[in-house]
């Protein structure tokens, strides 16, 4: 792995369900903006994104609720370039899952 390789912020980021392994899987965006955020594969429109305020979470698309956000406010608040890493938590209605992060880098 190259020093570049090793510095550039992941490109990827998954969230794995832990009742039943289901694996969701985030791309980041490349926008002008220079906002931070990553898109769900299967929809679009299911964004995490880091807040100044708030850090990093998720948000229904269709209301702006928060639906999903990092189980620990240390991780929460990680202003770094992606996610942080460890358990997430998601709700939506009256369901509620656990999931493990983890960023994924080319191999």
């Amino acid at each position: 792995m190259t020093s570049i390789e090793a510095t550039s912020p992941p490109q990827t980021f998954k969230l794995h369900r832990l009742t039943d392994e289901l694996v969701y899987v985030f791309q980041r965006l490349q926008d002008s903006s220079g906002t931070r955020r990553f898109a769900r594969e299967d929809r679009l429109a299911l964004i995490i994104e880091c807040g100044e305020s708030l850090g990093w979470l998720i948000r229904n698309p269709e209301n702006g609720e928060i639906t999903g956000e990092p189980w620990d406010d240390a991780s929460r608040h990680h202003h770094a370039e992606h996610p942080a890493e460890g358990e997430w938590i998601s709700k939506k209605g009256l369901k509620s899952y656990v999931y493990a992060s983890h960023h994924a880098r080319p191999a």
